[in-house]
């Protein structure tokens, strides 16, 4: 599936294309709820909610909430690279939908182990852009807005010009002080 990683790929704001992304089904909290680990079976749960995604990603190439969810069981199978390049292509393409990921226990817990992983990065190199971008998504999914918003705003000083940042720096903003 080239088009999960591949940030040039085509994304229109077209209106017909705008009311196909709004039109599609709601896929459901159990493909998060899969990703959360448990027991023995924990591996097998990250893999099998990962692909779920990934068909997901397929049939809705243009849907933030599954790319997202790629994103995080990308970065849970220590997949950065798919994980950074899917977090950002939602931001890119539909930047809303990650207000809408489940903010359930399990699935928080898992976002706060993922965002451990990134902040590591961070402390290991401040200048580390994609740490410091999927660092604020993690916080901005947890609710911690102001430290999400220091961390993509850093990115951002620091050279990103990736329209990803700049949505996740306003979607902070909108959250911190209300919508403009």
């Amino acid at each position: 599936t080239a088009f999960i990683s591949n940030p040039t790929t085509n994304t229109s704001t077209s209106p017909a294309m705008v009311a196909r992304r709004r039109s599609l089904p709601t896929w459901g909290r159990r493909r998060w709820r899969g990703a959360t680990l448990r027991g023995g079976r924990s591996a097998h749960r990250v893999f099998d909610a990962h692909d779920a995604f990934t068909r997901l990603v397929e049939r809705q190439p243009f849907a933030g909430e599954p790319r997202i969810g790629y994103a995080i069981t990308s970065g849970l199978l220590g997949r950065d690279g798919a994980a950074i390049d899917a977090m950002r292509r939602a931001l890119r393409d539909e930047p809303e939908a990650i207000h809408r990921v489940p903010s359930d226990p399990l699935v928080r817990d898992q976002i706060r182990r993922l965002l451990e992983v990134y902040a590591q990065r961070v402390r290991d190199d401040f200048f580390d852009g994609d740490a410091l971008v999927m660092v604020g998504a993690l916080r901005l999914m947890l609710g911690e807005y102001a430290v999400g918003y220091f961390a993509v705003d850093a990115a951002i000083k620091s050279g990103d010009t990736d329209p990803a940042a700049a949505n996740l720096r306003r979607l902070l903003e909108d959250s911190m002080y209300g919508s403009s």
